[in-house]
């Protein structure tokens, strides 16, 4: 960027990214930076994983640019909100000959003339007290516990029972102490969570998560029993509620945030959709509501 007049010219392209951590050389001559490189992978304790990245050194005069050094330490471009560099810090030697650059633990030297990299060894004194952690130990036993958190507590139009999520099922209980019995079979394998009633109490919808099959809607009778999948795609469904005549289902669903390795509270939105209460297609409003 030229500071008088504001423009900005773009230097590195070629194959993978076109650059990212610069850094120019004691002399104003050289720039070297850090790019990826397409298809690639490095191993670390047996796995492989990528993209690679590699150093690059380009000459500010003739524009010419070739790589120096690969692979190097990991990148972290994508997470730099978070972090201090998209790459660990690196330097110029004072003469321009050499670059000084953490990877695989070591600092190490590399001579750009030749793309040769040797190890600096170097010792360090450090006197460190270890102090035994806190610990309590304790048992987990399979004994019945009182749950302590418990949520979408909902009562029945009749107001003679309750139906909340505990302990990751749908749980309902006669008014005022009854004993609370699970909605679905124990064969029942997802995690359960949001139940809402019917208007007439005959049946509960609820929402279920796995991490691998995702999440679907499903209707049991109130009384308990098999539940009945009324979604035809799975996704991040949440809050389901009937329609005053029981005949459909509105629910929330998430814009997908699990489906790229994130979590749900990094959904950007949520859609409401309405499917029919026995099951089929759900069609999806044009509002949407976003969660930051």
């Amino acid at each position: 960027m030229d500071l008088q007049t504001g423009r900005s010219d773009s230097l590195t392209g070629g194959p993978g990214d076109g650059g990212f951590a610069p850094e120019i050389s004691p002399d104003g001559r050289t720039l070297a930076f850090a790019r990826r490189t397409p298809d690639s992978t490095v191993s670390r304790n047996g796995r492989r994983f990528g993209p690679r990245a590699a150093l690059w050194v380009r000459d500010l005069e003739s524009g010419a640019e070739r790589r120096v050094m690969d692979p190097i330490e990991a990148d972290n471009p994508e997470d730099v909100r978070f972090s201090v560099r998209a790459l660990p810090g690196y330097a110029w030697a004072r003469d321009g000959r050499s670059i000084v650059l953490s990877q695989g633990g070591r600092l190490r030297r590399l001579e750009v003339s030749t793309g040769r990299v040797g190890t600096i060894p170097f010792t360090a004194h450090v006197h460190r007290t270890i102090s035994q952690m806190p610990h309590t130990p304790f048992r987990i036993s399979d004994d019945p516990f009182e749950a302590r958190m418990l949520r979408w507590p909902t009562g029945s139009p009749d107001g003679g029972r309750v139906v909340f999520h505990a302990v990751g099922k749908v749980w309902v209980m006669d008014l005022p102490d009854g004993a609370p019995r699970r909605l679905t079979p124990e064969s029942f394998a997802p995690f359960e969570l949001s139940p809402a009633w019917s208007a007439d109490g005959r049946s509960i919808v609820f929402a279920s998560w796995d991490e691998r099959a995702r999440g679907d809607l499903w209707t049991a009778a109130s009384r308990g029993g098999t539940p009945h999948k009324i979604t035809s795609e799975t996704g991040e469904y949440l809050n389901p509620e009937w329609s005053p005549d029981g005949k459909r289902i509105v629910a929330a669903r998430g814009s997908g945030a699990t489906a790229h390795g994130r979590t749900w509270p990094e959904n950007r939105w949520y859609d409401l959709l309405s499917l029919p209460a026995a099951g089929g297609p759900a069609t999806t409003s044009r509002g949407r509501i976003r969660t930051r």
